[in-house]
C-alpha cells in the first residue's frame, strides 16, 4: 500500500490545543524539509516543538466504525 506523510503543528492557546495541517508530503525527509521552511514563520515560531509528522496510508477507510460518544451510542 502507498502512504504519504501528514505534518501537523499543535500549540495550546488558552488552554485549547489549536492544530493545524500544515501539508501532505510524499516522504518524511519532505515532511521534515516544509518544518524547516516554516519554523520560523509567525504561527510557528514561538511553538518550534509543536511539530508533528504521522505516516498515513492511502486507500483504506481509516474511521470505518464511525464515531462513538459514551457507552449505548452508534
Amino acid at each position: 500500500m502507498k502512504s504519504c506523510f501528514l505534518l501537523w503543528h499543535t500549540r495550546t492557546v488558552e488552554d485549547d490545543d489549536d492544530s493545524l495541517l500544515v501539508g501532505v508530503h510524499l516522504s518524511s525527509d519532505d515532511a521534515r524539509a516544509a518544518i524547516q521552511r516554516v519554523k520560523d514563520k509567525k504561527r510557528f515560531k514561538d511553538y518550534p516543538g509543536g511539530f508533528e509528522t504521522a505516516e498515513y496510508t492511502i486507500g483504506p477507510d481509516h474511521w470505518a466504525e464511525g464515531f462513538v460518544i459514551g457507552e449505548g451510542a452508534s
